[in-house]
């Protein structure tokens, strides 16, 4: 910040004065070496809304995108800032400090951070000398600063109520990341956790000894107790604020959608990199309608990475603060079972082929999503192999033309194609059987008109793929994305597709056979 070192003994007074109210300000100049980059509006809401909301019996609840440095804003910079500030005042702004984390471990972690800026920071040592250097207690636990600050480290569920610093109480909880992400899908884990919460954290202080309290973190499930600090009622004396990473997501996805279809080709040695070509070729279309949060911490590009590296779900979770329940999916992550190309190969011989499609009619790509399905089942075992999975925006030429692709290519081995014809869908299922008719192509055309609702259709699914009987590629992201979080997402074309190509199996004349595995 300062082009020849640090700033005369006559601007200290002066910029000390600027820290005392612009915490943004203290946290650049005293930690540079933490924020390289500028700061997001997450920091900025959080530097104000600490500072405004000193002994005000505060509740505060912020859901921030993980990774987007909201543990350096709230548990480093903003106590370093009261140690200092109440150097400079001369009266400290609270007595007693505790940071709650997850675990004791990730608490400590925190406080020694704390403990080493005070002990080596030379900005901290030229503009507050009075507080530089340990203090009269120096622990994992909990540390005493030189003008008579004391900061415990607590894990979630550690007593709080209480807890005493000579004549003080607690006067500032600070509690960064609380819940565990392994043990938030269980409910007697929740309830526990809320219940400490209401009856310890928010029992702290007590008539005319205000705690004020804040809340920050990633919401991990629809029934956290972060999300419930946010939106119910029996915590309404909390205000509430909730930031995403994605504030409005890329208008063009067909070519997003060309792009993972390169990212993820395992068979290209080369795939990151020349997906990152694609993108290069075709940044300004893909990036139009983009609007982030913080471009200078996570670009787009890195963002959509994530999302196709780490799914939806957890995306959805970390960067949207948009959470699901686990519970209540219908097909969870646990019950899929994958296969390699090598079992292809192996059992293809011995096998039949169905193929499904779930056809638009409007003639306008971006107006909707078509749904093709190549099944391969292997007689003897059963087992139901997904060989191909279309389900993309593409006018009805193109829904053809793939058609006519798969069948051709699996010609010998085409036991039904299956094309849904309710409503206007018919004149495509006529459309198909004339044109293969007049190139001489002859495949068992059936049309299909489904009475069930789609529903009841995608339910049926689950038991087959619950006991491994059908079988996924691991490259149909999309497939996998709508059957994870069916319910969740809008779109369930995908899963609707895969359920007519199941039924078509089940035209036959032999009892379909399962096995687990």
């Amino acid at each position: 910040m300062f082009k020849s070192g640090k700033p005369k003994l006559s601007q200290r007074k002066i910029l000390r004065e600027v820290f005392s109210s612009r915490i943004d300000s203290f946290a650049a100049t005293i930690l540079p070496h933490y924020f390289t980059i500028p700061f997001s509006p997450l920091h900025y809401y959080l530097f104000s809304n600490f500072r405004d909301r000193i002994g005000t019996n505060a509740r505060e609840a912020i859901a921030a995108p993980r990774g987007f440095g909201k543990s350096t804003v709230t548990t480093l910079a903003w106590p370093l800032w009261i140690i200092c500030e109440s150097a400079r005042r001369n009266k400290n702004l609270y007595h007693y400090i505790v940071i709650l984390s997850d675990v004791f471990s990730q608490a400590s972690d925190f406080l020694a951070d704390i403990k080493r800026e005070l002990e080596t920071n030379e900005m901290i040592q030229y503009f507050y000398p009075e507080v530089f250097g340990k203090g009269p207690k120096w622990r994992d636990e909990f540390i005493i600063t030189r003008n008579d600050i004391m900061i415990r480290a607590l894990g979630s569920m550690g007593k709080v109520r209480g807890r005493r610093f000579k004549q003080h109480r607690v006067g500032l909880v600070i509690a960064d990341d609380l819940e565990n992400r392994n043990a938030i899908i269980s409910e007697t884990y929740r309830e526990h956790i809320t219940d400490w919460f209401s009856k310890d954290v928010l029992k702290t202080g007590g008539p005319n000894r205000p705690v004020d309290i804040f809340v920050v973190g990633t919401i991990l499930h629809p029934f956290s107790l972060l999300n419930k600090l946010l939106t119910t009622p029996e915590f309404s004396a909390f205000h509430g604020k909730k930031f995403k990473a994605v504030l409005s997501f890329a208008k063009n996805q067909d070519l997003w959608d060309e792009w993972k279809t390169i990212y993820q080709n395992r068979f290209d040695k080369r795939r990151e990199k020349n997906a990152y070509i694609f993108y290069k070729k075709h940044e300004a279309e893909m990036l139009s309608g983009v609007s982030l949060m913080w471009p200078e911490g996570s670009s787009y590009y890195d963002l959509m990475v994530e999302l196709i590296g780490e799914g939806t779900a957890s995306f959805y979770s970390e960067k949207q603060n948009e959470p699901f329940d686990p519970s209540t999916l219908l097909f969870p992550e646990s019950i899929f079972s994958f296969y390699n190309e090598e079992d292809i190969k192996a059992l293809i011989d011995d096998s039949e082929i169905y193929i499904y499609l779930d056809p638009t009619v409007n003639k306008n790509k971006k107006s909707d999503y078509y749904a093709l399905i190549v099944l391969m089942r292997h007689i003897d075992s059963g087992y139901i192999f997904v060989l191909h999975a279309d389900v993309e925006k593409k006018p009805p030429s193109y829904q053809k033309s793939e058609l006519k692709k798969y069948s051709l290519k699996y010609l010998d081995k085409i036991r039904y194609v299956g094309i849904e014809s309710n409503g206007f869908q018919a004149l495509i299922t006529e459309d198909f059987k004339r044109e293969l008719r007049e190139e001489g192509i002859y495949v068992p055309i059936t049309a299909v008109q489904n009475n069930l609702s789609k529903k009841a259709r995608i339910s049926k699914l689950e038991p087959l793929i619950k006991d491994g009987t059908i079988r996924f590629n691991k490259n149909h992201l999309t497939l996998y994305t709508q059957l994870h979080l069916y319910g969740i997402v809008g779109n369930d074309d995908g899963p609707d597709a895969l359920a007519g190509a199941v039924e078509l199996i089940n035209k036959k004349r032999f009892k379909l056979l399962t096995y687990g595995g």
